[in-house]
């Protein structure tokens, strides 16, 4: 029976990095600068000739360590990020000098994932340090007691606050662990009665965390985050890029001709309610099932072959419950389904708020050049209530009592 480590997930951090680097080897040192001021570099109008400025810098040395690898990574993706984004929708540039493109594509390639833009294991899981006087806890991450390191473009609070409550949730998952796994020893011995314990207990973790979800707001103004920071998480699918044939081309790295398209941020590339689906084998429409397949590129691989692990699971959970004649049984995974159920409706109407209503009030021509996808490049309102649908068709029919004839 594998454990959370044999896919390096933190026992207290799931999928969050224990104690990120904060600073590289000296050699690095103009990627540090830049990354630490790209606020002032995006106010004075010098992000773009700064970077361009920039030496073409080797990482093999950075291949001796994984938190190396990963702040290195984050480093480049804000000044990738600044770069495309600095002027706005309608200033993206059709290509990336070769001193980001390549070593930007070297770390990418070095950490197993896609080349994107923001992508989640980078700019949220990997992205914090304690501040100064407060403490790190284990299973009780407070946001307020935390700093991002990069991918710091505003003067406003809005910008931290989304990474680190966003963290916040993620470490919550952590709580999930021990009856996930539990679970699966439990269903592989046909443990109903542990089977049944676990997963109401999984049912509670589950709602730990969509209870975290309302402290997003404490600190995120809608309109800041949609006018001002999300640009900065946007892929090439916006319709600006159209013009550049939907991507940009990565000086120095391979064809110069073709132009490469990037996906954006998104929390659809976070592992935790993967995770669970798997766990839990919520199947989802055909479309949004291949979409979520596709934003596994932007996760860690021991990440995804933990999802692996729980989608090729047998017996399956979901199976059990659907052969069981224990009550108990479906009725604890119909907790679990609810809570799955409740926390995406919960997340969609925070989309809602944060996205749709404020894409309202823009003018039309800004709505044109922004489209109608997320930042990650799907439907957003659409794919959200295709996957709260299939949850809830995931929800198991009690069999009928004798009594109840």
């Amino acid at each position: 029976m594998p454990t959370p480590q044999d896919f390096h997930i933190s026992p207290s951090l799931a999928f969050v990095l224990e104690r990120p680097l904060d600073t590289l080897p000296s050699y690095y040192d103009s990627w540090k600068y830049c990354a630490d001021n790209v606020r002032i570099l995006l106010t004075n109008g010098r992000i773009r000739p700064t970077l361009e400025s920039l030496p073409l810098l080797r990482t093999e040395c950075l291949t001796r360590s994984h938190k190396q690898l990963r702040l290195a990574h984050l480093q480049l993706s804000t000044l990738v990020s600044a770069y495309i984004w600095c002027n706005g929708e309608e200033g993206v540039p059709s290509s990336l000098p070769c001193c980001l493109a390549v070593p930007y594509t070297e770390l990418s390639r070095k950490l197993g994932i896609d080349v994107g833009i923001a992508p989640h294991a980078t700019v949220a899981l990997g992205n914090y340090k304690v501040k100064p006087g407060c403490t790190d806890g284990s299973f009780s991450f407070n946001a307020e007691n935390y700093d991002l390191l990069h991918f710091k473009f505003l003067d406003d609070y809005s910008n931290d606050w989304f990474f680190l409550a966003t963290l916040e949730l993620e470490v919550e998952f952590a709580r999930t662990l021990s009856p996930l796994f539990s679970l699966v020893k439990a269903a592989s011995e046909g443990n109903e009665t542990c089977m049944s314990q676990h997963l109401y207990t999984l049912a509670s973790s589950i709602r730990g965390m969509r209870e975290k979800i309302p402290r997003l707001k404490l600190h995120l103004d809608p309109f800041v985050f949609f006018n001002q920071l999300r640009p900065f998480l946007s892929g090439t699918n916006a319709n600006v890029f159209k013009r550049h044939g939907g991507g940009i081309i990565f000086k120095g790295v391979g064809d110069e001709k073709a132009p490469v398209k990037l996906v954006g941020g998104s929390a659809a590339q976070s592992c935790t309610l993967q995770s669970l689906d798997a766990l839990l084998g919520i199947e989802h429409v055909t479309d949004v099932d291949e979409f979520l397949s596709s934003t596994r590129r932007f996760m860690l691989p021991s990440h995804r072959r933990f999802i692996e692990w729980l989608r090729s699971g047998k017996p399956n959970v979901r199976s059990y419950a659907l052969q069981s004649t224990s009550g108990e049984l479906i009725n604890s995974y119909n907790q679990c389904i609810s809570e799955m159920v409740q926390f995406r409706s919960d997340h969609a109407d925070l989309v809602k708020q944060y996205i749709i209503e404020p894409r309202t009030v823009v003018s039309r021509s800004r709505q044109n050049l922004l489209g109608q996808t997320g930042t990650g490049g799907s439907p957003l309102m659409v794919f959200l209530d295709k996957t709260v649908s299939s949850t809830k068709k995931s929800l198991i029919t009690q069999p009928l009592t004798l009594h109840q004839f």
